[in-house]
């Protein structure tokens, strides 16, 4: 499978965040495309866009499947605003879920992912 990784491509947690994904989506045997976020994708077509806390509408036609995985307290309005559009909403906390849940009915709770995790 294709899974384009939408994220800010900057250094920070989000870039970091977006690394973590793709090393978990790699030892399962996918393909990732990493995409910043604020710039046009001209690759080819994917089977499925996660976006990292950033949302642009423009790439809602990319992948016919479409997660939000937010961090809640950066969850800008004009992100939000587009949460119904995504078939699913990944949140790493139960807050986060409990709040989205509140509104959204597509919210699923997955936990963190983190380089240092003590997975004997």
């Amino acid at each position: 499978m294709r899974v384009g990784v939408v994220s800010n491509y900057n250094g920070k947690g989000l870039q970091l965040d977006a690394e973590l994904i793709d090393g978990f989506l790699r030892e399962l045997g996918h393909e990732t495309v990493p995409i910043q976020f604020d710039q046009p994708y001209e690759g080819e077509r994917l089977d499925l866009l996660i976006s990292l806390e950033v949302v642009n509408e423009n790439f809602f036609s990319l992948a016919p499947v479409q997660v939000w995985v937010p961090n809640l307290e950066w969850a800008k309005p004009e992100y939000v605003k587009h949460a119904r559009r995504f078939d699913r909403i990944w949140v790493k906390t139960l807050d986060a879920e409990r709040v989205l849940r509140e509104r959204f009915a597509n919210v699923t709770y997955t936990g963190w992912l983190s380089r240092d995790r003590n997975d004997p």
